[in-house]
């Protein structure tokens, strides 16, 4: 029997291309599970120097 490998990602970023008249930043989500790539909107915007911290 063989052992199947699985594998799962989540990457959360910013829209930095789109910004809106206020220069807030859509952020946006980006999950993959066994190399099926789901991209979506949180529907949230944030102004880019107050969010995402780099780890």
């Amino acid at each position: 029997m063989e052992a199947k490998i699985n594998s799962f990602s989540i990457l959360v970023y910013l829209r930095k291309d789109q910004k809106t008249k206020d220069g807030e930043c859509a952020v946006m989500e980006r999950t993959i599970v066994n190399g099926e790539i789901v991209q979506f909107s949180t529907k949230m915007k944030i102004l880019p120097e107050n969010g995402m911290v780099k780890l």
